[in-house]
């Protein structure tokens, strides 16, 4: 890569692109070898927790149920709000 090589400038769409696909799966790895392995797997768990769709407890729609913020869940196909837990839905 010499510098008339558009992936070597950091600021070029090429090199992000290529930065992106390494990234892209593990959310942790934005954090590479800093706050420790325990740190980081926990982390991803609460995230892949938080992320995920849920089925709606009021019209039985499955994986209708987003989060909008902590605490604060949309279903898609009935239109509710309601509230749970912080990271999951608690279908309790």
């Amino acid at each position: 890569m010499g510098p008339d090589d558009p992936g070597s400038n950091p600021g070029s769409p090429i090199f992000w692109c290529i930065i992106m696909k390494l990234i892209k799966g593990d959310t942790t790895k934005r954090f590479s070898a800093r706050y420790g392995l325990t740190v980081r797997k926990k982390l991803l768990k609460i995230e892949s927790l938080s992320r995920a769709r849920y089925d709606c407890p009021y019209c039985g729609g499955e994986s209708t149920v987003k989060k909008l913020s902590v605490g604060i869940w949309y279903c898609n196909k009935c239109g509710k709000k309601f509230t749970g837990k912080a990271y999951t839905l608690n279908k309790k």
